[in-house]
């Protein structure tokens, strides 16, 4: 039920991805199943939504992850969460999210478990991202990704690098994830897809229009399900155009 949805995602066609997830989520409720594949299935519909700027539904469906994820374990004090004040900081309520970094911080400062530390430094630099303050994304991104290694983090990770300047370190770590067949990349579709997208403005930004063009095409390619609206695709097609006149 989960996998299904993985193949429109990967073509950009996300209203049927979103009808497979719905799908599976109504059958798993009916079977009363709060497993993981579950709470994936709804983590999934979340970053759908948040592609296509519906933040508030975003933000619910993480909300509803992370209480059946509390449910199940109720030591867990991080999963999901890093993600929530993420899109709080999107939506522009940064009191919001930074009071749950604040809270996630005090929580874990003296957790022995170094993934539920870097998750937070995650969400806290998303949220250090939103607000403009790029130099202490980098830092947070960078303390995130040197111990999960996840795809959304290292989007993330490139994005700041991006937008602090820092070119260099943006493409060499872009084309390096461009080229990491992990298992799990099959499970993050928009990320992975995305990672071309930013590699072309990276390209662009740093002169080598050429390489920009094909990624921008590659990745046009790959969401040619896509709707032509989506910000992304929208941007990339401007940009592509440019490029090739």
């Amino acid at each position: 039920r989960l996998t299904l949805s993985v193949i429109p995602a990967f073509q950009g066609d996300l209203t049927a991805a979103l009808r497979v997830l719905d799908d599976g989520i109504a059958a798993d409720r009916l079977e009363q199943f709060e497993g993981l594949p579950y709470r994936f299935k709804v983590g999934a519909r979340a970053a759908i939504f948040q592609v296509q700027g519906d933040l508030a539904a975003a933000a619910e469906n993480i909300m509803h992850a992370s209480e059946v994820e509390h449910r199940r374990d109720s030591t867990e004090r991080v999963y999901w969460r890093d993600s929530l004040a993420e899109v709080w900081a999107e939506m522009g309520d940064f009191a919001r999210a930074e009071s749950l970094i604040t809270k996630l911080k005090r929580e874990t400062r003296a957790v022995s478990e170094v993934g539920e530390r870097a998750w937070v430094s995650n969400g806290a630099g998303a949220v250090a991202f939103w607000k403009g303050d790029y130099p202490t994304a980098v830092r947070e991104f960078e303390a995130a990704d040197s111990v999960l290694n996840e795809v959304p983090v290292a989007l993330w990770r490139a994005r700041a690098y991006i937008e602090n300047g820092q070119l260099d370190k943006a493409v060499a770590l872009l084309e390096e994830r461009l080229n990491n067949y992990r298992e799990w990349r099959t499970f993050e579709p928009i990320s992975s897809v995305l990672l071309h997208y930013y590699l072309g403005i990276a390209y662009e930004k740093s002169g080598w229009n050429d390489k920009a063009a094909d990624e921008f095409e590659k990745f046009l390619g790959m969401w040619h399900k896509a709707d032509p609206n989506l910000a992304p695709v929208a941007d990339a097609r401007n940009r592509l155009m440019k490029l090739r006149s």
